[in-house]
C-alpha cells in the first residue's frame, strides 16, 4: 500500500515573494524609524536638569520644554500612526489565508505612539 504524502507547504522564497517586496515589511520598518526619530526629538526637547556645573558656574537652566521641537515630534508621531494603521489595515485584509496574522510589531508601535502622544505636555 502506497503512502500519500501531504503536500509540502512552500515558504515565501519558494512562492516568489521576498520580504523586501512585501508592503507590510516596509510599513513595519518605516513606522519604527519614524517612532525612533520622534522619541529622539522628544528627548532633545526636554528641559535640562540642573547639575553641579550649572550651580558652580551660575548658569541658568531652562525649565520649559522646547515647543518647536515638540511640534516636530507630534508630526512624526502622527506619521507613525498613519503608517502603522495603514499597515494594520493592510494586514487585516490579508487574514483570509491560513498563515497570515496581524503584525505584533505594528500593534506595539501604534500603542507606543498613542501613549507618548498622551505623555508629551
Amino acid at each position: 500500500m502506497a503512502e500519500t504524502k501531504a503536500p509540502k507547504q512552500k515558504n515565501r522564497r519558494e512562492m516568489g515573494t521576498r520580504p523586501a517586496q512585501d508592503p507590510l515589511f516596509w510599513c513595519n520598518w518605516l513606522s519604527w524609524i519614524l517612532f525612533s526619530v520622534a522619541v529622539f526629538i522628544a528627548e532633545s526637547a526636554k528641559p535640562l536638569t540642573e547639575n553641579f556645573f550649572h550651580r558652580i558656574l551660575h548658569v541658568t537652566v531652562s525649565k520649559y520644554w522646547d515647543k518647536g521641537l515638540l511640534r516636530v515630534c507630534w508630526v512624526f508621531l502622527i506619521l507613525t500612526l498613519v503608517v502603522s494603521i495603514y499597515g494594520l489595515l493592510l494586514s487585516s485584509r490579508r487574514l483570509r489565508r491560513k498563515g497570515d496574522r496581524l503584525s505584533v510589531s505594528l500593534i506595539l508601535v501604534t500603542i507606543a505612539a498613542i501613549g507618548i502622544m498622551f505623555l508629551i505636555p
